[in-house]
């Protein structure tokens, strides 16, 4: 929910997690995304998808899979929450 924050955390404990960022402000108006993801217990999880988002390159990132690591991945709107133009800021954190 993006009118509580622009900043997430989020451990993965199953593959397959999809995201929907709900609450974006109205077009026009930009809206920066940080989401740090960890690896849970075990590592090796994936994550399904991120609504509306596009990617560089179109490209969707593979995360570290080490239990315990986090990534950061990087998002941007300007219309309203129709399109988070999505990057992979950084990885294997910890």
């Amino acid at each position: 929910d993006l009118s509580q924050g622009n900043i997430f955390t989020i451990t993965l404990n199953a593959s397959g997690v999809s995201f929907t960022f709900t609450n974006p402000p109205p077009a026009g108006t930009a809206c920066y995304i940080a989401v740090l993801i960890t690896q849970g217990s075990g590592g090796s999880k994936s994550y399904g998808s991120f609504t509306n988002s596009r990617w560089t390159d179109s490209a969707t990132p593979t995360l570290t899979t080490t239990a315990g690591k986090t990534d950061m991945l990087s998002f941007m709107t300007v219309d309203g929450g129709s399109n988070y133009y999505g990057s992979f800021s950084g990885a294997n954190f910890g």
